[in-house]
């Protein structure tokens, strides 16, 4: 299994930056979207999953998946 997580000050900010804002009903401080985030990232490594970083490029995250893949193989 895998999952991408970007860092939460970094995916607060792409938030914010879109047309329609912070539309989450749920978050509603940054300080709740990190606590959020470290949580999620945690569970991860507890069950063994992949965790992609998504801060830089799609390439570069790309790259991240593809050297896991064969890591496996």
């Amino acid at each position: 299994m895998s999952g991408v997580v970007t860092a939460p000050e970094v995916s607060w900010e792409r938030a914010a930056a879109r047309s329609r804002g912070l539309g989450s009903t749920v978050i509603h401080r940054l300080e709740e979207h990190v606590a959020c985030t470290r949580a999620f990232e945690q569970e991860m490594t507890n069950h063994g999953w992949f965790l992609c970083r998504n801060e830089g490029t799609i390439e570069e995250a790309t790259m991240q998946v593809i050297a896991e893949i064969y890591k496996t193989l």
